[in-house]
Parts: structure tokens; sequence; C-alpha cells
């Protein structure tokens, strides 16, 4: 073989497998651990120079949020306090005026934003300027977890995406829920209110717990308690075929409502003390009432309100009708604070059937009262719902829905130093400007090194390994074939 004529084969070879061997192969970076206050010294700076998948680390201390603000989370991030007793984070969101030809309408902006999925926040004190400022998030799989929110009554946790969990938390305002496959669970709040489908909302203590145009829900163990004679403890609003049981209402104008509410369960639950009506219906029907313990303090109280009763009810909806639903489930119904049935076979069953009875009001003035359903089946005493065994319908089996547990970081202990102490400002004017450098130079002096994974780059070597290879043997046979030629 001619020797003039593989030489330019091989000046173009050598070079295009010198350049794929000083390719640089990528990197890619393992999540880090960063400490506030030892690598950035405020939570908005750790925020801002993280990376998806990163673990944000806040020591124990009292830490100002950035006045007139909103801490926006866009990457996910799990950010954890060292504590929520001791690990303070104040926020001050922006207070917004707009004007609609001479009126002035007043708004907070949220206190801290998440727009990303997969965010964790939990272990903090957070303070939000009283009154307002959402804590909000859209993204799924967000998990708000172990935190004393400080806030007033109108601000709220707001989370719109499924598969999240809201759980474990402190707070004076409300959870606003819309999305699917949800977790609500044993916060300490006022009002709940969700939105959506096949959501668990449990074992939390507040004052109003209210769904709407939710279906498929599970709410089971809430303690729903007023001391001012709020409207309703429970309210279902334009919300079928979910379940409720195991629940406590007490102190309420209306225990129970359901209001264009169909085909849901109410079952082993505690309604007391009730001023208007233990359970109040307005279009609603097919709906399950049963092994419930029903009282009131005073016996005048009355336990049943339908809205078609009202005539302006019924004026301003001409296709309004009586509420009809099921008081029993075929052998045990209700126990009835003002049940006055005997029992004459000692079988626990009132002899004759408990009336649900409704008085319509006419313009007239002549009332009428009516009976429109029965429990046939009236307990004669309390149910023991602490004993009671609920068979959940196979759409409820799932709920929740497992989710990745938090595996909290470790991390050595601070120096003395390290812990921020600052003094609470009386105003958010007040509030030291420690927002983050301009520069894009971290503050943290050791950086994290990035790990090199092979698997990485081994699609780019095996094809350089090939190359180099068959080059390697070309030359050499070439060779070979010189020598012999030169021999012969």
């Amino acid at each position: 073989m001619d020797m003039s004529k593989t030489s330019p084969l091989m000046l173009i070879l050598v070079p295009l497998v010198l350049s794929c061997l000083l390719t640089t192969f990528p990197v890619n970076a393992s999540p880090r651990t960063i400490v506030v206050p030892d690598d950035y010294s405020t939570v908005v700076g750790a925020i801002t120079y993280a990376n998806n998948g990163d673990t944000i680390f806040v020591r124990a201390g009292t830490y100002e949020g950035p006045s007139n603000q909103t801490i926006t989370v866009d990457k996910t991030l799990t950010i954890v306090g060292e504590s929520p007793e001791n690990t303070l984070l104040k926020l001050y969101p922006a207070y917004n005026v707009s004007w609609i030809l001479t009126a002035a309408f007043f708004s907070y902006s949220d206190a801290i934003a998440v727009t990303a999925n997969d965010c964790r926040l939990l272990n903090f004190t957070l303070e939000i300027a009283n009154p307002g400022g959402y804590i909000s998030s859209t993204g799924n799989r967000t998990q708000i977890i172990g935190n004393n929110i400080k806030c007033g009554p109108t601000s709220s946790v707001k989370v719109n995406g499924s598969y999240c969990r809201i759980t474990d938390n402190k707070m004076g305002g409300m959870v606003e829920l819309n999305g699917c496959y949800n977790d609500i669970a044993r916060n300490t709040l006022y009002s709940i209110y969700t939105q959506g489908a096949l959501n668990m909302i449990r074992d939390n203590v507040c004052e109003v717990l209210g769904l709407f145009s939710s279906n498929n829900t599970v709410v089971t163990g809430n303690r729903a308690v007023s001391s001012t004679r709020g409207p309703s403890g429970i309210y279902l609003g334009n919300s079928n075929d979910n379940l409720l049981y195991k629940n406590y209402v007490s102190g309420f104008g209306y225990g129970v409502m359901f209001w264009h509410s169909s085909n849901n369960t109410f079952v082993a639950n505690t309604v007391y003390d009730s001023q208007i009506g233990t359970v109040s219906l307005g279009a609603a029907f097919n709906n399950s009432i049963y092994l419930n313990n029903f009282d009131n303090v005073n016996w005048y109280n009355p336990y049943f309100y339908d809205y078609y009763s009202d005539p302006w009810a019924r004026d301003s909806d001409p296709n309004l009708t009586i509420s009809r639903n099921f008081w029993d489930n075929g052998s045990a119904g209700n126990h009835w604070g003002d049940y006055n049935g005997s029992d004459t076979d000692g079988d626990g069953i009132g002899d004759v059937p408990y009336n649900i009875t409704v008085t319509v009001d006419f313009f007239e003035g002549n009332d009428e009262i009516v009976v429109y359903d029965k429990d046939n089946f009236p307990l004669m005493a309390p149910v023991n719902i602490e004993t009671l065994v609920i068979e959940l319908p196979e759409w409820a089996l799932t709920l929740p829905p497992p989710i990745q547990e938090i595996e909290l970081p470790t991390v050595s202990p601070a120096p003395s130093s390290s812990v921020i102490n600052s003094p609470i400002p009386s105003n958010p004017e007040d509030t030291p400007d420690i927002t983050p450098p301009l520069s894009p130079e971290p503050e943290s002096t050791s950086t994290p090194t990035p790990s090199l994974e092979l698997a990485s780059f081994l699609p780019v070597l095996i094809p350089v390994v090939i190359v180099a290879a068959v080059v390697a043997g070309a030359g050499f046979l070439l060779y070979r074939k010189r020598e012999r030629g030169k021999t012969q």
C-alpha cells in the first residue's frame, strides 16, 4: 500500500482521536447542604445561590426577611430550621393599594411564594407581619411540616397542587387547598378549605372545615369547636361522594351543613350544641347519615334546618325542593338528644321512628310543619364512636398516598458566634438591609467539590476507545506491510 495515500487519512484520524481524548467530560454535582448562617448570612442569600435538589439548613436564631418583598422559591429545595421553637424567620410582604375609580383596595403580597415541584419547608417559626400575606405554593409534592406560623386569621397557607403534605403545623390563619391526593393532617389552625378530589383531611383542630367542589375526599378525626357561634363547623358546598367519619363539632349556629351536595356518607360523628340547626340542608339529596350522636344543650334548639323552609329562598329559586336523605343504614340510625320514644324489647332501638321535620314558612304567615324523612332505627344510647369500626369504600383505602419521607441533614454543631440573635424591629422599615450581595460570588470560602460519575461520560469514552483501537490497528498493519516490502 502506498504510504503517500494513507498519510492524508492519518492526518485526519490522529487529530480527531486527540480532540476526543481531550474533551471535557460532563460533571454531575451532588446535592449540597447549605448552612445558614455559616455559608450565607441570610435565608434569601442561601436560596439565591442554591441549586435544584439542595438542602438549606438554618441554625437556631432570629432571621429577618427582606422588607416589602416576597421570598420566592423557584427551584426544588428542602428548607429546614434547626427547631421550630428556636428558628424564627420574620416576613414582611409588600402592602399593595389599588384603585377602582375613587375606591381604594388594600392587599398584601405573598410572604413566601413557591413555584417549583418537590419543595419542602419545615421546622420554622414563621412570623408574618399582621394582618396578611400568604405562604403560597404552586407545584406538586410540596411538603409544609412542623412549623409554627404566626399570622392573622385572614392569612393562610395556600397550596395549588397534588400529592402535597400540610401536616403538624400550628397557625393563626387557614389552609386553602386545591388539588388531588393531598394530606392535611394534625394541624392546629383557624380554618381549612379544600377543593379537588381524593384528598385526606384528618386529625386537625380548627374552627371551620369547608369542602367546596370536593369529591371523594375523606374527612376524619377532626375537631371543629367554636366559642363565638360561628356559622357552621363542617360545610359541604357542591361536594359529592365524600366520606366524613369520627369528627367532633360543637358550638356553631349550624353544626354541619350540606348545600347542593349529594351522595355523601356522614357516619360516627358527634355534633353538639348547635343553635339554629344541628344538621342544615339545602338542595341536598341521597346523603347517608347514620350512627351519629346529635345533641343540644337547650331543648328548644332545633335539630334541623332546610333552606326550603325560607320563603325568600323558594322565591329566588323556584326549583328548590325539600332535601331527601337516608337517616339510617337499614339496621341502625342515629342518637337524637330529643328523642322521647321507648324501647320495650330492649334492643337499643326506639320502638317508633324519629321524624325529620321542617317548619315551612309562607309569606302569608301560615306556617306548615312537614315530615319529610324518618330515622327508622333511632338509637336509645349514644354511639361509642371510639370503638366503632368504619368500613371504608375502595377508593378511600389508598388515602393518603405514600410520600417520600424527609431525611434531615446531619450538621456539625454551630460555633458560638454563628447563631443570629438580632433584636426584633418595632417597624418593618427599621429592618436592616441584609439582602444578598449583587456579586454572584458566594460568601462561603469553601465550595463543595462536585463528584465525577463514570456513567455520565461512558457514552463519550467508549466511542473514543473504539476509534483509537481502529487507528492503532490500521497503523500497525500498514507498518508491517511496509517492512515486508523493504525485505523483498
